[in-house]
């Protein structure tokens, strides 16, 4: 899969915590391993953030959710303007709100990690990502009987470590291509033509949940860009387009 370097230069951490491959199967062999994750997919995997030989073809994301009172909202725009997108969900905040996960993925959505907590995971001890992972996992399974296998670490940051904790537990790490900072409530304009200038052939596009400005915008921002000729597309869509 396509990655972007500079994107994953930027944000990758000094790993002080090197720990080998064996030692990290032993840590992930719990009793519910397998009822909650997939298979495991390469150690190392590429990190996930464009796909350019998708052509005009975008995914769109929002983290940070679920959010009890924009949730259903994000999801209804997405509704009517027939678009997909994916949730990269806080374990603490979908524990509050399970009926949304499962309101996420019954309108057609894709669901991932966004860890439990949503602290800086490259300082955590491997037991402590292991457990973030665990628990987010569990509470997406048990609301809506899906398994998730994409993961964004919280801050787009990440180290060695918490790469092979990530795949030896069978999820892509998805990072991102565009990011408007809607999170600092620049202004629906803003929010606007940032994303729309800075979208490409295959961008993954990062907004966040529980923000009046990002809701206020996302019709606009879909309708601008299926104007210059874009379609929308989930994560695993994304990742597999042009393939």
């Amino acid at each position: 899969m396509p990655n972007s370097k500079n994107l994953v230069k930027n944000n990758i951490s000094r790993d002080t915590s090197i720990i080998s491959n064996n030692n990290i199967l032993l840590l992930l062999n719990r009793s519910n391993r397998n009822e909650l994750f997939n298979s495991p997919i390469p150690i190392n995997s590429n990190i996930f953030s464009i796909n350019k030989k998708a052509g005009k073809i975008v995914a769109l994301t929002f983290d940070d959710g679920p959010s009890k009172e924009f949730t259903k909202k994000y999801v209804d725009v997405l509704k009517s303007l027939n678009v997909k997108a994916t949730f990269f969900v806080v374990g603490k905040m979908a524990e509050k709100n399970p009926a949304l996960l499962k309101y996420i993925a019954d309108n057609g959505n894709e669901i991932g990690l966004h860890s439990y907590s949503h602290q800086y995971m490259p300082k955590m001890s491997p037991q402590q990502i292991i457990d973030e992972l665990y628990k987010t996992q569990a509470i997406i399974v048990n609301a809506t009987g899906i398994k998730p296998d994409l993961f964004r670490p919280p801050y787009g940051a990440f180290n060695n470590t918490l790469l092979k904790i990530a795949n030896a537990l069978g999820l892509h790490v998805v990072l991102w291509t565009v990011d408007p900072d809607d999170w600092k409530n620049p202004g629906i304009s803003n929010i606007i033509n940032t994303t729309v200038s800075k979208t490409s052939h295959g961008s993954v596009i990062l907004m966040h949940e529980g923000k009046a400005e990002t809701l206020a915008a996302l019709p606009q921002i879909v309708e601008r860009l299926k104007s210059k000729g874009y379609s929308f597309a989930t994560i695993p869509e994304l990742m597999n387009a042009g393939n």
